[in-house]
């Protein structure tokens, strides 16, 4: 059920190419081992961040430690130590590169305040790649949203859940 939670383990050198999280949820990203460098763009940015309808690869040099030509200066380029969490906002583009063997957890989930965004990407329609995660975090509502290609106005998953916080009660 939603929202999604993952973990991850890669060794130095694993990257997560340059995407927006899907469904118009947030995402946290906690590091529990190791060390990972990111860069984090605006929504704004997005325009300058595509070539030909695809986001850019932008790469990693690990020998001078930094990111190769980024068309547009990224509102964050860090490194997550262990125990740090990083809130990666919805819509915000973003990369990751493990400069070491590395264990992170995350969760995407969506906020009260993105679900005529959420309702506007399932009217949409959601690409056949996402449809079966969708489905599968959304459970038979997310289904039914599929099926109709239309989220009901007012309806929100999980609609137990506290004003102001997440759509599900769950955590990481």
């Amino acid at each position: 059920q939603f929202p999604a939670r993952g973990i991850f383990i890669s060794a130095a050198g694993a990257r997560t190419r340059l995407h927006v999280d899907p469904w118009a949820s947030d995402a946290l990203l906690c590091q529990v081992h190791g060390r990972k460098r990111f860069l984090l763009f605006a929504p704004a940015d997005a325009a300058s961040l595509a070539r030909d309808g695809q986001l850019v690869d932008i790469r990693y040099d690990p020998a001078t430690d930094a990111w190769i030509d980024p068309p547009v200066t990224p509102h964050a380029d860090d490194c997550l130590q262990p125990g740090e969490i990083i809130l990666i906002p919805a819509g915000w583009a973003h990369a990751f590169q493990s400069t070491s063997p590395s264990i992170s957890l995350t969760w995407n989930f969506v906020h009260r305040r993105n679900a005529a965004r959420l309702a506007r990407y399932v009217e949409g329609g959601v690409p056949a790649g996402e449809a079966q995660s969708f489905a599968y975090f959304f459970g038979p509502e997310g289904q039914a949203w599929l099926a109709r290609g239309q989220m009901p106005r007012g309806q929100i998953p999980h609609a137990g859940a506290v004003e102001g916080a997440p759509f599900s009660t769950g955590g990481v």
